[in-house]
């Protein structure tokens, strides 16, 4: 028979995070493939595919303590494996992507006393390779990173109250400078974060100090420059935020019992003065943001991601020497950035709204950012096109990455899973409704391509949902509820963890769910297909992916016939050498939808 022919190769040389290694191919090797993704229903996460892969091992090459295999010092967690097999039609050959994932570990086995030996090496897909890194406790710190920031302290490196003179305070900009204690005594400890979007430690300086930690730096080219910080501090009269010099010397301070923000700039010969009225609210923490310009004249104020509008300048001659500098003063202070340009106001903003983890963006979006939390390859991964919604808070407590993709694909509606080729793909709301999930892609079963002898169905409630609880941003819940379906078949509820922004996008998600799994659906088990291995149909059969559509036909041996859409859900091979076994899992549901121009008023599609 013409079974497709494996192909397995392990890029030994490479990272996990290597779009395009180099492959070695170790086909010669195989006696056994076992791959799935997918899930066993709609209601589940696809989550993480396996792979299981028996490999020859009798000279040792996949042993990792023979010191003699070619691949010494190479087979180790975590390289990256792929999975193809080739299919001939008509004399031409072509190549198909099956699996590529990670290997968990080279577990050696050694039978027949000795005279065999294998490596049963298992293997995961990128999304359990993400299952493994976490989503930072600072969520601003990989966007300033990508500012380029000229410097850049956290201010959240652990002190010791008994040696805080010796203690440095990193930075992470492009011009490290080591901050020093610039007085002693001065008494100083950690504290607690300023923001729920940053970590749990912040530096505190004593209100009473008239210094903290800094640096002076003899570079003094004129610059146009942004400086932030996040401050918090219990004095009423006036306390000074911060100084730094771009070289200018600039000043910010803010006296809480009489709402006054000033702003002072020397130039070396003249110092100015900038003034606003403002009324914070002295419990929390702020953000504050003060731009100078190349001649010494300040340029903009930000104060928690909002311009603030000075008067002034009144002037004073001062002589002062120029030096780029910081300096911190009393008070709980986080996140210290100096850049030698103007950020805009919509950077600005996204600092602010990442520390307070309030950022709202799409769900596309957010992806995309949180994939940067990763060394994952960009090229590796693919966000929707035409993403429905629009998420707010990430989840706190350090989730992880995987974890985090998976809330937003809830938020959205659509499906989160590793395609065969290893890209990690979220799809939107509409996806079910458009290309291979609405197109049938094969027809198998009585007609089409062949499957195997047993098939069972059932129609049941496991896959009906007429209630859903649905949480949303800033710990919000909503209740969905289809009486009807209630009324008729009792209840099927379910819960939804999603980062949706408002009440009105959860109830959306709720009424969309449930519009299409209200009513009982005849559930179908997983066929194999192509059980007589034509070669035309295995090219169908291996071009299937993930919520590809396909039509099952069955005419049983009495009563009526049947055709049913099915979505993939699940994809299986077992490969030995010589042979091939696919074996499918579908389901009904969303294989629905109504169709302007082709579906039918009154038909069994759903408008929703």
């Amino acid at each position: 028979m013409p079974y497709p022919t494996a192909i397995v190769e392990i890029a030994f040389g490479s990272s996990p995070y290597v779009a395009s290694p180099a492959w070695t191919d170790v086909s010669a090797y195989v006696r056994e493939i076992t791959t799935r993704r997918g899930r066993s229903d709609p209601f589940q996460d696809f989550g993480s595919g396996s792979a299981t892969i028996i490999l020859d091992n009798r000279d040792r090459r996949f042993d990792p303590l023979n010191a003699a295999s070619p691949y010494a010092g190479q087979l180790l967690p975590r390289k990256q494996i792929r999975v193809r097999a080739t299919n001939t039609v008509s004399g031409i050959t072509t190549t198909y992507d099956v699996f590529r994932g990670y290997v968990s570990g080279w577990p050696v086995t050694i039978t027949e006393a000795g005279f065999d030996s294998t490596v049963t090496v298992e293997c995961f897909d990128a999304l359990g390779l993400l299952a493994t890194e976490e989503i930072p406790d600072d969520l601003a710190d990989n966007y300033i990173r990508s500012l380029n920031p000229r410097h850049y302290w956290p201010l959240t490196d652990p002190i010791d109250p008994e040696t805080y003179t010796t203690t440095q305070l990193v930075d992470y900009g492009n011009t490290p400078q080591t901050l020093r204690a610039l007085a002693a005594p001065i008494r100083t400890a950690n504290s607690s974060g300023l923001a729920e979007g940053l970590p749990d430690t912040s530096t505190l300086v004593a209100e009473t100090a008239n210094s903290g930690w800094g640096f002076i730096s003899i570079d003094n080219t004129p610059t146009d420059a942004t400086f932030a910080i996040w401050s918090f501090s219990n004095v009423q009269t006036t306390a000074t935020i911060a100084l730094f010099g771009s070289p200018y010397r600039t000043t910010i301070r803010y006296a809480a019992g009489t709402s006054a923000l000033a702003i002072q700039i020397f130039d070396g010969v003249v110092r100015r003065d900038y003034a606003a009225t403002i009324d914070l609210d002295t419990t929390i923490a702020h953000h504050y943001v003060a731009q100078v310009s190349s001649t010494g004249t300040l340029n903009a104020v930000y104060i928690d991601g909002q311009i603030v509008t000075t008067t002034g300048p009144t002037t004073t001659s001062r002589s002062q020497l120029l030096f780029e500098e910081f300096a911190t003063f009393g008070g709980q202070k986080q996140q210290a950035v100096m850049w030698d340009r103007y950020l805009t106001a919509a950077e600005i903003q996204t600092i602010y709204r990442l520390s307070r983890n309030i950022l709202t963006e799409t769900s596309a979006a957010r992806m995309t950012r949180i994939m940067s939390f990763t060394s994952f390859p960009g090229t590796q991964f693919s966000a929707p096109s035409s993403p429905v919604a629009n998420v707010g808070a990430f989840t706190t407590g350090g989730p992880a990455i995987a974890n985090e993709l998976e809330v937003v694909s809830d938020s959205e509606g659509g499906n989160l899973y590793v395609t065969k080729n290893g890209t990690v793909k979220m799809t939107s709301r509409q996806d079910f409704a458009t290309g291979t999930s609405l197109t049938s892609q094969a027809t198998i079963g009585t007609t089409g391509i062949t499957i195997g002898t047993t098939l069972d169905y059932r129609i049941d409630a496991d896959l009906m949902r007429n209630q859903l609880a649905i949480g949303y941003s800033g710990s919000g819940s909503i209740e969905i509820t289809n009486q009807a379906s209630v009324d008729t078949y009792g209840v099927s509820g379910g819960s939804i963890t999603t980062e949706l922004i408002s009440q009105d996008d959860a109830r959306n998600l709720g009424t969309f769910i449930i519009g299409f799994t209200k009513e009982p659906t005849v559930a179908i088990s997983p066929v194999e297909v192509n059980v007589s291995a034509v070669a035309a149909d295995w090219a169908t059969v291996l071009g299937l992916e993930l919520l590809d559509r396909y039509t099952l036909t069955v005419q049983p041996k009495t009563g009526s016939s049947f055709t049913m859409p099915q979505l993939i859900q699940s994809i299986e091979h077992r490969v030995i050498p010589g042979q091939w076994s696919t074996t499918l899992n579908g389901s009904r549901l969303f294989t629905n939808p109504f169709i302007l121009d082709s579906s039918l008023l009154d038909g069994p599609d759903l408008l929703i």
